[in-house]
C-alpha cells in the first residue's frame, strides 16, 4: 500500500499521478511536466529499484519506448483495470483498493484521461488507500478505531505492549481482507517508541488510545500513582505525537494525527485530579504542536469522550454514587460506547477534517455543555 509514496518521495519529484497495480507489478506514473510512464516493481531492494524507475522515466521523456506500455485504462463496476502490453504478450491488471490520484500535498487531482474522475476512483478504491495508520493502545477503543480504518482501506499497524493479543487480531483483520500488522510498542519508554515509530513509518494516520487512570481523593494521590499516569498520558503521549510528526517532517507528507484525550481534559471530576492534569495537558500539547506542524500540513487534534463502557471504566459504573452523578450530566441519557468514538476518528484522519486543527472533538452527551 505504501508503494506510490515511497516512489514519489524516493524519485524527489512531483507527480500529478501514481496509480498502483498490485497484481501486475507496475505503477503508472504520472510525473508533472512529463509523459505517463509505467514503472515495473519486484521484490528488488529499493535502490535498485529507484534506480530501474529513474532510467524509465528518463527514457520517456526522450521518447524511447519502455519495456510495457500501457494501452487502456479504464473504471467498471468500482474497478481500475489497465491492459498492458510487454514483449511478452498482453496482460490486464486490475486495482480496487490501491488507487491513488495524489498531488504534490496530497489532494485529488485528475488521471489525464477522458472519463475517468481522480474523485471517483478514490472513492471506489475506498477512503484511506494508500494510507499508513498507527493505532496505538491495547484497549476496546484502540481496535474499533483500527477496524474502521481499515475496513475503509488504510494499511494499519496495531501497538501496543501486548504483542501476542495484536497478533491475533491481525490475524483477524487478515481473514477479513484488511491490511494490518503488529508492532510492541510500550509508549511510556520514549526512546523505544521513536526508534519504532522511526523504522516503521512514515504514518499519516496517528490514533493514540493508550492512558491510564489511578482515581482517587486528591489528599491521597502517591507519586508513584502520579508519575505513573502521568508518564503515559503526558510524557508518552507528547513523545509519541512528536515522533510521528518528524517521520512525515522527514519525507514531506501531511497527516492527521489524533490523541484520544477525555471530557476530563475540560472541567474537574470527583476523584479525579491527577487524570484531569495529565488530559488537560494533552490538550495544551496538541494544540502547540498544530500551530507548530501546520504550516507542513499536520494536523494535530484530540478526541473528548465521555464515559465510555470498557474495562477501564467498569469501577465507575459499579459504584452507585459514581453512575448517579454520570447519569445525571450526560444530557443525551446514556453513557458512550466505544462505536461512538469510530466516527469521530473516521472524521478527524479524513479529508472532510482538512480544516481542522488544534481542536478537540467533544462525544461527551452534552457533559461539557453547561
Amino acid at each position: 500500500l505504501r508503494t506510490c509514496r515511497v516512489a514519489k518521495q524516493a524519485l524527489a519529484e512531483p507527480f500529478a499521478t501514481v496509480v498502483a497495480f498490485p497484481a501486475g507489478k507496475m505503477l503508472y506514473a504520472e510525473p508533472a511536466g512529463g509523459p505517463p510512464t509505467l514503472l515495473p516493481f519486484t521484490d528488488a531492494p529499493a535502490e535498485a529499484l529507484v534506480t530501474q524507475w529513474r532510467a524509465a522515466l528518463a527514457a520517456a521523456r526522450v521518447g524511447a519506448e519502455t519495456d510495457v506500455q500501457l494501452v487502456g485504462l479504464r473504471r467498471q463496476n468500482g474497478v481500475l483495470e489497465a491492459d498492458l502490453t510487454s514483449p511478452a504478450g498482453a496482460t490486464r491488471c486490475r486495482a480496487r483498493r490501491v488507487v491513488l490520484a495524489l498531488g504534490k500535498r496530497g489532494q485529488p487531482r485528475g488521471l489525464g484521461i477522458p472519463g475517468l474522475e481522480a474523485r471517483s476512483a478514490l472513492d471506489d478504491a475506498r477512503r484511506y488507500a494508500g494510507h499508513a495508520a498507527v493505532v496505538v493502545g491495547g484497549g476496546d477503543s484502540a481496535v474499533e478505531a483500527a477496524v474502521a480504518l481499515a475496513e475503509a482501506g488504510a494499511d494499519v499497524t496495531l501497538a501496543a505492549r501486548n504483542l501476542d493479543r495484536l497478533e491475533d487480531m491481525v490475524a483477524e483483520f487478515h481473514a477479513n481482507g484488511w491490511q494490518a500488522q503488529a508492532l510492541r510498542l510500550d509508549v511510556a519508554d520514549t526512546v523505544t517508541t521513536e526508534t519504532a515509530v522511526a523504522a516503521n513509518g512514515p504514518f499519516d494516520i496517528l490514533v493514540n488510545s493508550a492512558g491510564l487512570a489511578r482515581h482517587s481523593p486528591a489528599t491521597e494521590t502517591t507519586p508513584e500513582d502520579f508519575d505513573a499516569v502521568a508518564d503515559l498520558n503526558v510524557k508518552g503521549a507528547y513523545f509519541l505525537t512528536r515522533a510521528v510528526a518528524k517521520g512525515l517532517l522527514a519525507a514531506g507528507l501531511p497527516g492527521s494525527l489524533i490523541n484520544i484525550s477525555s471530557q476530563m481534559a475540560h472541567v474537574g471530576g470527583l476523584d479525579r485530579a491527577v487524570y484531569c492534569a495529565t488530559k488537560h495537558a494533552v490538550e495544551g500539547f496538541s494544540k502547540a504542536m498544530a500551530l507548530e506542524f501546520g504550516p507542513a500540513q499536520i494536523r494535530v487534534n484530540t478526541i473528548c469522550p465521555t464515559f465510555i463502557r470498557t474495562p477501564l471504566t467498569e469501577p465507575t459504573f459499579g459504584n452507585p454514587e459514581r453512575m448517579a452523578w454520570v447519569k445525571e450530566r450526560i444530557k443525551l441519557g446514556r453513557v458512550g460506547q466505544v462505536e461512538d468514538i469510530m466516527g469521530a476518528v473516521v472524521f478527524l484522519a479524513s479529508d472532510a477534517a482538512g480544516l481542522v486543527t488544534g481542536s478537540a472533538l467533544m462525544v461527551d452527551g452534552g457533559w461539557t455543555a453547561e
